[in-house]
């Protein structure tokens, strides 16, 4: 949980924030209002006035920013504090929120004691090119050399010795008695920087790859379907939930496979009035 909902200091602010986001494009108060059913100006007086959404307007508003269900009950509890007429109901809301910046405290805590953050410019050449975290996984796995690499991955020697090099000059891997050792997998990446955009693209590539070469242990799966708003919350729970799970799993397994795991959830069709 680390999205500018979590930043925002008011349930209004949080919405023209959220609305500046290129993919609403141009009026997207217009579009927000015609979602709402209510008219453009009413919006406006929300967002810059004294006027407040009603409870049912903020769900459909977190529905239409297509929030997260943890940015969601976020979100809500914002509205909720800033439309409280008492003190003591403001105070009430305000301690929810604040038991949950503080758990966003340790959880940003955690990752930055757990993974090592790569500068934008180190990030885009890290994950410019697909083999270059794929050499580093394979490195992982014991008695690994340049030869045996280039071999599994179909690269030539030369790509892995280019891979090797920038590992090294990033602090990713160290040479110990003739060997490389993986100092650091773990890494944080901004959500907007552009090397996690090529990371997203060069391994959904290697998905289409793979599923012409790959074998019978592999797995692909792809469904497009049809929901609401709560059968889609029910959703990202549940893949919440299983994402969460893998890292338990990893821990204790030995290194001597490298596989991909890619998934994707998003809306087909971007109009508010499908």
């Amino acid at each position: 949980m680390s999205g500018p909902i979590f930043q925002a200091k008011s349930y209004k602010t949080a919405v023209i924030q959220a609305l500046e986001d290129a993919r609403f494009g141009r009026g997207a108060r217009s579009k927000l209002a015609e979602y709402l059913g209510v008219q453009a100006s009413f919006v406006s007086r929300v967002l810059v006035g004294d006027q407040d959404f009603s409870a049912e307007h903020a769900v459909r508003v977190a529905v239409f920013l297509e929030l997260n269900p943890e940015e969601t009950d976020y979100f809500i509890l914002l509205h909720h504090r800033d439309r409280a007429g008492a003190k003591d109901l403001r105070t009430h809301y305000q301690k929810q929120i604040d038991r949950i910046d503080d758990r966003l405290s340790l959880v940003r805590s955690k990752v930055r004691a757990d993974r090592r953050s790569l500068s934008d410019a180190d990030a885009l050449r890290y994950y410019g090119a697909w083999y270059h975290i794929a050499v580093h996984m394979f490195l992982r796995i014991p008695g690994m050399d340049v030869a045996t690499i280039a071999g599994a991955l179909s690269l030539s020697v030369g790509k892995v010795k280019e891979s090797i090099g920038l590992l090294e000059e990033i602090g990713m891997i160290a040479e110990e008695k003739g060997k490389w050792k993986v100092l650091d997998d773990r890494i944080h990446i901004a959500k907007e920087s552009l090397g996690l955009r090529a990371h997203h693209m060069n391994w959904r590539q290697a998905s289409v790859r793979a599923w012409d070469e790959g074998g019978p242990e592999d797995m692909f799966y792809s469904l497009v379907m049809s929901t609401d708003a709560a059968g889609m919350k029910k959703i990202k729970e549940i893949l919440h939930q299983a994402i969460s799970a893998i890292d338990p799993v990893l821990g204790p397994s030995e290194d001597r496979e490298v596989h991909a795991l890619t998934l994707d959830l998003f809306r087909v069709g971007r109009s508010k009035s499908l």
